[in-house]
């Protein structure tokens, strides 16, 4: 019996070192990355990769994460840069290889143009 209680206590303590921790940050440095999407299992990635906060939770919002936004900084995309070109269909490298030949994306449109309404027909 005894050595059951041992191997439970020693199996829960070696899962329990498997998991994310914030390690020996503030309470105002972790709500700093929860405020920005980021979750304790992957602010690590973000850290290491030497993004802000603010920065990492811009890129995780869009779906980008820590290694591919670390990609695009290293080549020298802005996060909107990088979004314009994704957004555009076009991955990091189509978009270096665009941008070397001088190529910008194409931007869509943010608002539609109001519609205006055809002036109707005069007669004589």
């Amino acid at each position: 019996m005894k050595q059951k209680i041992i191997l439970v206590l020693a199996s829960i303590l070696l899962v329990g070192c498997g998991a994310a921790t914030w390690g020996n940050m503030s309470q105002a440095q972790i709500g700093s990355w929860q405020s920005a999407g980021i979750t304790v299992e992957n602010y690590q990635a973000w850290e290491e990769a030497g993004f802000t906060p603010e920065e990492a939770g811009k890129w995780n919002s869009k779906g980008v994460d820590a290694q591919e936004a670390a990609q695009w900084t290293k080549n020298n995309f802005t996060f909107d840069d990088a979004m314009v070109w994704k957004d555009s269909g076009k991955t990091m490298k189509e978009a270096m290889e665009a941008r070397s030949e001088g190529l910008e994306p194409i931007v869509a449109p943010t608002a539609a143009e109001p519609a205006t309404e055809a002036a109707e027909p005069t007669t004589k």
